[in-house]
This record gives C-alpha cells, structure tokens and sequence, in this order.
C-alpha cells in the first residue's frame, strides 16, 4: 500500500492518499469547503471530544 500526501491546496487544506482511500485534512467548521471537497463525516481523535456540526441526513450541510 502506498502512502502519500498531494500539496497543500491554497485554500490552506491537504489531501492525504492511503492506496485507494483520501483523507481530508481541513476545518471542520468551514461548511463552505467541507462540501465542496464532498466531505460527509468527520472524525476527531482526543480526550472528551465534543461534536462541533451537527447535520440531518434530511438537511445536509
């Protein structure tokens, strides 16, 4: 398996490449660009984690 990054994009967010699958690397909070880039979950890693965004499947971003 392969395991690359493509550049930074200049709106200052990164794709990572892990063989077939893409892992966005952005704000979570940027309603704007998480559709744009198609991102439909997100997953935060650390102590007490609370949700930030909060969408119907009825009302998506």
């Amino acid at each position: 398996m392969s395991i690359g990054y493509d550049e930074q994009n200049p709106d200052g967010n990164c794709r990572t490449k892990i063989g077939a699958l893409s892992l966005f690397m952005g704000d979570a909070e940027d309603k704007e660009n998480l559709m744009k880039h198609g991102i439909t979950h997100i997953l935060s890693v650390h102590n007490n984690a609370k949700p930030l965004l909060e969408v119907s499947i009825a009302n998506p971003l």
